[in-house]
């Protein structure tokens, strides 16, 4: 895994680690005013060095908070105009270029868009070939594009990924808190929730209430690890298995879940934080 080594000796195979998260029992509570500063003298000094390159440099800029604050400083510290890229899309719930030109604007980048209407099957034995191992994820599609794309002006590219599983930006880490809290109410009220997420209208936007009504009341009855494993899949066990009829299906809750029980002492935001940023973070957005 890694931040792993491997020592072969004597014919015994041994794996540490050497390097960590770590999560203290007790963490002292600290004001606002001292550790912003310090977070941003970390994140201008990470995003500098990243910007040391002898090929051209760019951006991904989604108009999130996420890329935007990384352009925003990339912006500042780059010799020179910072390209930047977006993507978008013809459903508009989807599509993001109205912000990220307003932060392109803002910080006076050299701003290139893309509307694309993707041709997934076309596109799919490509995709497979890049990822190098079996990966399953969305945002492979545009991100291929996006990458095609910027691949015409820079050879590198600073991006968003991974602020998420540091700043808890998902809104897993608060449906857990709030699937906690619906599983002490009595079993007549949470069925008639499940009733009611499953009587919406089906909507086709961009993460939709009702579809965040199901996935969220799907996990009444799951224990809280199991829960959040599964907002991190794209396919149920069920819609798996009438894609795959026949097909032996392993679940892959008990890797999860060995990231999940590793911090000793942390809190329940913590453990998933942990589980997020050592696997599915580099073994999926990066």
């Amino acid at each position: 895994e890694p931040a792993q080594y491997l020592i072969w000796e004597a014919n015994r195979l041994t794996i540490k680690d050497y390097w960590d998260l770590a999560y203290p029992p007790e963490v002292p509570e600290v004001e606002s005013k001292t550790v912003l500063p310090e977070f941003a003298r970390v994140l201008d000094e990470a995003i500098r060095l990243r910007l040391i390159a002898d090929v051209p440099v760019g951006a991904f800029l989604s108009g999130g908070l996420d890329s935007a604050a990384v352009v925003a400083i990339a912006a500042s510290l780059y010799p020179g105009r910072l390209k930047t890229f977006a993507i978008g899309f013809g459903e508009k719930s989807y599509d993001e270029r109205p912000y990220a030109r307003q932060v392109a604007d803002r910080h006076g980048t050299e701003h290139h868009e893309i509307v694309v209407t993707p041709e997934v099957e076309a596109i799919l034995p490509q995709l497979v070939w890049h990822g190098e191992e079996p990966t399953a994820d969305s945002s492979m599609v545009p991100v291929y594009y996006l990458s095609r794309f910027a691949s015409r002006e820079v050879k590198v590219v600073l991006s968003g990924d991974g602020a998420d599983e540091i700043l808890a930006g998902y809104p897993t880490y608060q449906a857990h808190f709030l699937l906690r809290w619906l599983q002490t109410w009595p079993q007549g009220a949470q069925k008639s929730l499940h009733r009611l997420a499953h009587s919406l209208p089906v909507s086709h936007r961009k993460v939709s209430l009702d579809f965040k009504l199901k996935r969220l009341t799907a996990a009444l009855t799951w224990n809280l690890d199991y829960a959040h494993y599964s907002w991190r899949r794209i396919w149920s066990p069920e819609e798996l298995a009438k894609l795959l009829p026949g097909k032996p299906l392993r679940e892959g809750f008990d890797l999860y879940h060995y990231w999940l029980q590793r911090p000793t002492g942390g809190t329940a935001l913590n453990r998933m934080l942990y589980a997020d940023t050592r696997f599915y973070l580099p073994n999926d957005m990066l």
